[in-house]
């Protein structure tokens, strides 16, 4: 999938994205710090740290590798789940996804046992849930120089040099796909919408007054609809590069999701303009709210399919 259409589609929904997008990691970059072998850092997700695609806090921390040495990465928290990130490249260029862990630590903590290449890796601090604050320990140590006796230290895994298996949420399904498509249809829809209300819209006006009005309504209008069919056509572009990697999902069905994403938008012509205005406006918001995580997911999701 190309980056620029990852890119945009991110952008004309106004997210983040999830894993993997650099614009996300370098937006953070500036406040990112650096960690060595034997330290442990405490930091602290807030409600101000950056945000991924699904809601999700995070921190970025650039570390140093020397090729060869096996590194153990811990993150543990009393106050959240712990989602622990490596990528090539650093906070500020990140590149390959090298691997992620939830709960390979203690309990909701993620640990990870990789082997270093000799290049800067970026160390995203995160959490398994949206929204998720606290404090938390971040430390790197040589493999099998923890802190915990060895009597009782859990197995290590062996080194990881490539991204495991996607999680769900960043899989490419079918199910998604259709929803890609509804989305699709009902921003189209809206597109139709806004284009048939600036037909409409009366052409004169008695006084200068409800001239500069109609002007300034018509114009912005005029945006909507843009933005309208530009969301639809990340979304057929989206839904495009699904197909390509996915020939065997039901095109049939899916063009009778995307009828029904139109169809939910529909509007009677016959209302008069303020009421067609109105509801226009209710139903572009509603659709922002239903479809931005479909577009982030199916952004994303393709995006990683793309890349294996």
């Amino acid at each position: 999938m190309p980056e620029t259409l990852f890119s945009r589609a991110l952008a004309l929904a106004g997210l983040f994205a999830a894993v993997g997008l650099t614009a996300v990691l370098a937006a953070g970059s500036a406040s990112a710090q650096s960690i060595a072998v034997g330290q442990s850092i405490n930091g602290e997700l807030t409600s101000s740290d950056p945000q991924l695609g699904d809601g999700s806090h995070f921190d970025c921390y650039n570390l140093q590798t020397r090729a060869g040495e096996r590194l153990q990465i811990d993150q543990t928290s009393a106050a959240f789940d712990s989602f622990l990130m490596v990528r090539r490249g650093g906070c500020s260029n990140p590149g390959d996804l090298i691997a992620y862990d939830d709960d390979g630590g203690d309990g909701l903590d993620s640990r990870l046992v990789l082997q270093g290449d000799g290049t800067v890796w970026a160390l995203i601090a995160n959490s398994a849930g949206a929204g998720a604050t606290g404090r938390y320990q971040l430390r790197v140590s040589a493999a099998g120089s923890g802190q915990t006796p060895a009597a009782t230290a859990p197995q290590l895994a062996p080194p990881q040099t490539l991204a495991p298996p996607q999680p769900p949420e960043l899989q490419v399904t079918e199910a998604l796909f259709h929803e890609t498509m509804r989305c699709q249809g009902a921003y189209l829809g809206l597109s139709t919408g806004f284009t048939q209300l600036m037909l409409d819209l009366p052409r004169a006006a008695a006084t200068a007054e409800g001239r500069a009005y109609l002007s300034s309504l018509r114009a912005h209008i005029s945006e909507l609809r843009t933005l309208a069919g530009d969301m639809s056509q990340a979304l057929s572009e989206l839904g495009e590069a699904i197909l390509a990697d996915h020939p065997q999902f039901d095109v049939d069905t899916a063009g009778s999701f995307f009828g029904a994403g139109g169809a939910s938008v529909r509007i009677d012509r016959s209302l008069d303009v303020g009421t067609r205005y109105e509801r226009l406006i209710d139903l572009f918001s509603d659709t922002t709210d239903r479809c931005n995580p479909v577009m982030q997911r199916a952004a994303v999701a393709t995006a990683i399919d793309a890349m294996e």
